[in-house]
């Protein structure tokens, strides 16, 4: 397995370094003019060699971060994250999503490299289908992957060079991409892990039928506690959470791709019924059914 080791006495100038109590621990701003729109823009790069021992930290999130976990003589790592427990062994990528609150601890030195977005840009991930309910993604340093690392170490002191931030924003989303497919091959090596992925996809398929996760965790040969466990590990939202999640999604896509009726929509999304609808889905994006209908029927019409 490639080792990456970060050389930290060698830093280009325009490197931050932060905090005082880590001195291994540096930021590199992504400004600068892009050429090209397509990939969702970087707003920071860096790494840290953290030292051996900190205490728990808490960060209401305000942005978007992709972290790489790399190496650590830890077994484990531990992360709360809006008050629930999670274990990721190393290496793997923690999704660190805006909006959260996120405490943990390192109590042997560990190597990681970060990816910062704004937060808006969680919009752009999920609707090209990148997962980021699930927060934490195991993975193999291969040669490829340590190559992407390396060649976005080299863009830090190239920054102010015309072309560098694109570079950046592309290479970032290829480490991305190439990290989350791997795990999605692999994850058969984790058979609980695979089988709540599996209900993930039933569920999503099924969304405007009646679901009990008793039925589906019999239905995978899991008990209903196990069946808990087992997604909390692979998922930040609860059962409940995620499936509310899909069910607006579907019901968005409805009202500004179809011509169905609120009360239709709501029947398709799996809402029993119409009155709840509206204000489940104003809850959740400030907005009625109808209003926001009005406003992106129209945003659509006009293309």
């Amino acid at each position: 397995m490639p080792k990456i080791i970060f050389n930290t006495k060698i830093m280009p100038e325009n490197t931050e370094n932060v905090p005082p109590g880590n001195p291994n621990f540096f930021i590199v701003n992504v400004s600068g003019e892009r050429f090209f729109s397509f990939a969702p823009k970087v707003l920071r790069i860096g790494h840290t060699v953290s030292v051996a021992e900190t205490k728990y930290s808490v960060f209401q999130r305000k942005e978007l971060e992709f972290c790489f976990r790399l190496a650590s003589d830890e077994e484990f790592a531990e992360d709360d994250i809006d008050n629930q427990i999670y274990r990721s062994e190393f290496p793997h990528l923690l999704i660190k999503y805006p909006g959260t609150v996120h405490r943990y601890r390192t109590r042997c030195p560990r190597t990681a490299y970060f990816i910062i977005y704004p937060a808006e840009t969680a919009k752009i991930f999920e609707l090209s289908d990148v997962d980021l309910s699930q927060f934490s993604y195991p993975f193999e340093i291969t040669p490829q992957i340590a190559g992407l690392i390396d060649e976005l170490r080299s863009c830090e002191s190239q920054i102010h060079e015309p072309g560098i931030p694109d570079r950046i924003d592309l290479i970032a989303l290829r480490l991305i991409s190439e990290v989350i497919l791997q795990s999605r091959k692999t994850s058969q090596i984790q058979p609980a892990h695979k089988k709540i992925h599996q209900i993930a996809v039933f569920m999503e398929g099924h969304l405007n039928e009646k679901l009990d996760c008793r039925i589906l965790a019999e239905k995978w040969g899991m008990s209903l506690r196990t069946f808990f466990r087992h997604w909390k590990e692979v998922y930040r939202q609860s059962p409940a959470q995620y499936l509310l999640k899909c069910r607006m999604e579907l019901a968005k896509h409805l009202l500004s791709r179809s011509s169905l009726s609120i009360e239709q929509t709501a029947e398709s999304s799996g809402f029993s019924s119409t009155g709840y609808f509206i204000q489940a889905f104003k809850r959740y994006y400030g907005t009625t059914p109808s209003g926001f209908r009005r406003k992106n029927m129209q945003i659509f019409e006009d293309k």
